[in-house]
């Protein structure tokens, strides 16, 4: 074979090259426009229902452990501390709060506050996210909607005040 052949297969596969290299790129860029992020996931840990009685109003700090079972069989244990309270209405004021490792450094922060108002049959949460957007949405007892969690909790009510009506 001589040179001038040589000149032309090399520059052939030159350019086969480069169109692959240029269709790969462009492959990528349609995945990457068209794939959108999933959201991720969020686990809600509901450690106490407060059903909504009228003439039993209270006020607490909630202090709330869950110990998490991981799919290697080891655990992790979470807390967190709350403020929740019912007035003489029934409505309910709680506080979200992430859990997080327990005796961790990281701390924790106020993820939301709600307020539930059996008579209006609304719940008002306001999400704590710098956007300090409320929803309303209707109100349902949710002692009737418990669900199982993996792992056991621990959930103290220290302080707990009642008073008198």
């Amino acid at each position: 074979m001589g040179t001038h052949m040589r000149a032309i297969l090399f520059s052939l596969l030159l350019c086969l090259l480069a169109l692959v290299t240029i269709h790969g790129q462009d492959v990528l860029q349609r995945q990457s426009a068209t794939r959108q992020p999933d959201g991720g996931v969020r686990e809600t840990l509901e450690s106490i229902v407060i059903s909504p009685v009228p003439n039993a109003p209270f006020t607490t700090l909630l202090q709330t452990e869950w110990v998490r079972t991981m799919s290697d069989g080891g655990t992790i244990t979470l807390a967190n501390e709350r403020r929740i309270a019912r007035d003489s209405k029934g409505r309910i004021y709680e506080e979200r709060w992430a859990l997080v490792p327990k005796n961790g450094r990281q701390k924790s922060m106020m993820t939301a506050i709600q307020i539930g108002d059996p008579v209006q049959h609304t719940v008002h949460t306001c999400m704590m996210d710098g956007r300090h957007v409320c929803d309303v949405s209707d109100y349902t007892d949710s002692a009737s909607v418990v669900q199982e969690v993996r792992g056991t909790r621990t959930v103290q009510l220290p302080n707990l005040t009642i008073p008198d009506s």
